[in-house]
């Protein structure tokens, strides 16, 4: 798969450790920061001189979304529960899965934030969607 990208690199200062060489790499359809390598400074200079097979940190993320579309959509949902119970987290994902179909997901974040409109809130979902006319997942 070839897939259109950016390259963000920084120098990380720390109090707690030494400065290091932070590289990212963020897939442009998902925006998506997959893939993330930590190097100390002198093994960056060493790579830039052409010395080979340099020892670093990899760090991967979200790699089954990346190359995919997120869509977002926003609906208005009926509040079951009191935020403020105990389980209040548990009932919110619980008011959220009726909606959650086709891949959609709801935040529960939402459901308990307060904003409500007589007893309802709004609710954003998002779903990721491959490209290409490939079948989603």
């Amino acid at each position: 798969m070839k897939l259109l990208a950016t390259l963000d690199i920084g120098r990380v200062t720390s109090n707690t450790e030494e400065d290091y060489i932070r590289i990212r790499v963020r897939d442009e359809v998902s925006g998506i920061s997959f893939a993330e390598l930590k190097l100390t400074l002198a093994n960056l200079a060493l790579a830039l001189t052409g010395r080979g097979s340099i020892p670093c940190e990899l760090e991967t993320k979200n790699l089954e979304n990346v190359g995919k579309r997120r869509e977002t959509k926003r609906e208005l949902i009926p509040i079951l529960f009191d935020r403020w119970e105990l389980k209040a987290e548990e009932r919110a994902a619980e008011s959220l899965k009726p909606h959650e179909v086709d891949g959609w997901r709801g935040s529960t974040y939402d459901l308990l934030n307060g904003k409500q409109h007589d007893s309802k809130t709004t609710v954003t979902f998002h779903r990721w969607v491959k490209q290409n006319g490939e079948d989603n997942e």
